[in-house]
């Protein structure tokens, strides 16, 4: 077993099939570590971060990837020190699901190997911060399960992911979701239809990108989170970078992106992509002017089925209990954000101090609304 430290992309370029194919025979593959994703999230986030790329190798075999950055981070509110972090932490993309990538056909024979690296090769970080993973299916479980001596572990509560195992049909989705709820998505559908001609076109080939995104900017500055600020597609480095993603993953044939139209207008789209006969829901928007007709639910579920004729067999919607996706998803995946201190100085007193302030806080304003 060879332990590898790469601090240049660059010299792996040559190696990206073998990352891509590692992601596929880990325990939980997801778009969110394929190298095309980690190395755009690199290229335009990376800035005032030191990379380091950990490879556990078997005669130039690669069995496992620490995908890992280190630079200053906030542990609480004007409060930064030294990190360790995931590359795809950090920066206005927020993935989901990050995570060591390992063989799991090898992962007993890697896993402590590479976490010793990992955690006692270098002191130049005072917190090893793993957010935005499900413990119990990523390849960081070892770390809660198996601490490490000279280590404190801090488990923090994060978002939850809905999502839904796909039938084999349409038909056979809609009958699992109940009378009143079939009744309501044909009755929106019949309202609309007796308004407008309506279509859903289906961008997954990179020449269509850059018209895609021109509409994708469109609906998203005349909906709700548009309006609200420079928030998602109005930053610029968000757009840019998603826009360079979604050519990459063209070629790859893993983008989907759906817009509805209404006659000649584009009025909602899905931004997603198709990876591992899983559907990744990344983002969705509509124009408020069309809102009483629901466009919303209406390219959602001729998104589904859309993409339950390709094949899928998952609906994941990502982070969010926003409630219109449980109208569709049954089943949660529950995010963790996962501290590592180096030892019990004054980072991780700081991090408990500032835990007990705001348990407080909580518990004092709760009372207060309660009398």
């Amino acid at each position: 077993m060879e332990i590898q430290k790469h601090e240049n992309l660059a010299l792996l370029q040559n190696k990206k099939d073998e990352w891509n194919n590692l992601v596929l025979n880990s325990i939980f593959p997801n778009i969110f570590l394929t190298w095309e994703w980690i190395s755009t999230w690199w290229k335009w986030f990376g800035l005032r971060k030191n990379l380091r790329i950990i490879l556990a190798c078997d005669n130039d075999k690669i069995l496992a990837i620490a995908p890992l950055w280190v630079g200053r981070s906030p542990i609480i509110p004007g409060y930064s020190v030294n990190s360790l972090g995931l590359i795809g932490d950090g920066g206005p993309v927020y993935p989901d699901y990050l995570d060591f990538i390992i063989d799991q056909d090898h992962i007993e024979r890697v896993i402590d190997p590479l976490l010793n690296y990992v955690l006692y090769k270098f002191n130049d970080w005072a917190v090893f911060r793993l957010p935005d993973t499900v413990p119990e299916l990523c390849n960081v479980k070892f770390l809660i399960q198996n601490p490490k001596a000279g280590f404190k572990t801090e488990i923090i509560m994060g978002d939850s992911c809905p999502y839904q195992i796909l039938p084999k049909d349409y038909d056979s989705f809609l009958a699992k979701l109940g009378r009143r709820r079939r009744e309501s998505i044909r009755r929106k559908l019949r309202k609309v239809k007796k308004q407008f001609e309506i279509r859903l076109e289906t961008i997954h080939l990179s020449e269509f990108v850059d018209n895609a995104f021109s509409n994708i900017f469109n609906i998203y500055t005349k909906s709700l989170r548009g309006k609200q600020g420079n928030r998602g597609f109005a930053k610029s480095d968000y757009f840019i970078f998603h826009k360079e993603i979604a050519q990459l993953f063209a070629e790859h044939r893993w983008l989907r992106i759906y817009i509805l139209w209404f006659d000649n207008v584009p009025v909602a789209y899905i931004y997603g992509y198709l990876y591992n006969n899983v559907f990744w829901y990344y983002q969705t928007a509509f124009d408020l002017e069309y809102q009483k007709y629901g466009p919303g639910s209406i390219v959602l579920q001729m998104t589904i089925e859309s993409v339950i004729n390709e094949g899928a067999k998952e609906f994941d919607f990502l982070r969010g209990d926003e409630a219109y996706k449980f109208h569709f998803a049954k089943n949660i995946r529950q995010q963790k954000s996962i501290l590592i201190f180096r030892n019990k100085g004054l980072s991780y007193s700081l991090f408990k101090l500032y835990q007990i302030g705001s348990k407080t806080f909580k518990n004092f304003k709760n009372f207060m609304v309660g009398n």
